[in-house]
């Protein structure tokens, strides 16, 4: 069987093992950590390869903060602590209510990944994803954009999250940090995962 690559419009004469792999969609997988076991801290991708036009992070976590229904997971590139770099808007809901928060530049050093289940959620977990595009430009801030949410069948828990954030660095992004936003590890079974987009 022929198969003709829609990426590259390269032929492959053969699927057969021992032949030329075969990639039929646009997203590959860079670097993932699944915790298993006891929990696990923060949480970084590093030297990130510069190979790709965009990133998407695939979040399906808890965090071990004790006595809490809903937490947050935030995020920081490139190890930067500099408020003066992040801003953020997020747009959010648990089924009764709606709410929004953000803020200019300035006031945090570190952006929010969305809910999450903490200790207190009954085993359940939450899930989010995020793009982040053009990471390698030199030449514009970088923006992300996301959505995720979870619902631990408990009243008012649920959450649906709808967020953008903008790093204003002209460097590219080579790591990723994520950690809960209080320091709180996160539960075995939680899973982080980048991955790349050719374009």
């Amino acid at each position: 069987m022929t198969v003709l690559s829609l990426n590259t419009k390269q032929k492959y004469g053969s699927l057969l093992a021992g032949n030329t792999a075969y990639y039929p969609g646009d997203y590959e997988s860079i670097a993932s950590v699944t915790v298993v076991g006891s929990s696990t801290g923060n949480i970084t991708f590093s030297s990130i390869p510069q190979t790709y036009q965009h990133l998407q992070l695939r979040i399906y976590a808890r965090t071990a903060r004790p006595a809490v229904v809903i937490d947050n997971l935030w995020c920081q590139v490139n190890g930067s602590t500099n408020s003066g770099e992040y801003g953020y808007h997020i747009f959010y809901g648990d089924g009764t209510t709606t709410s929004f928060a953000g803020t200019a530049t300035g006031s945090v050093s570190a952006v929010p990944m969305g809910a999450f289940p903490g200790d207190a959620a009954n085993n359940g977990f939450g899930m989010s994803v995020i793009d982040i595009v053009d990471y390698t430009s030199t030449a514009k801030w970088k923006h992300f954009r996301g959505i995720g949410g979870f619902d631990v069948n408990t009243a008012q828990t649920a959450r649906v999250n709808r967020f953008s954030w903008t790093w204003e660095s002209l460097s590219a992004i080579t790591s990723l940090s994520i950690d809960d936003q209080s320091g709180y590890s996160f539960s075995a079974g939680t899973y982080i995962g980048l991955y790349g987009i050719k374009g």
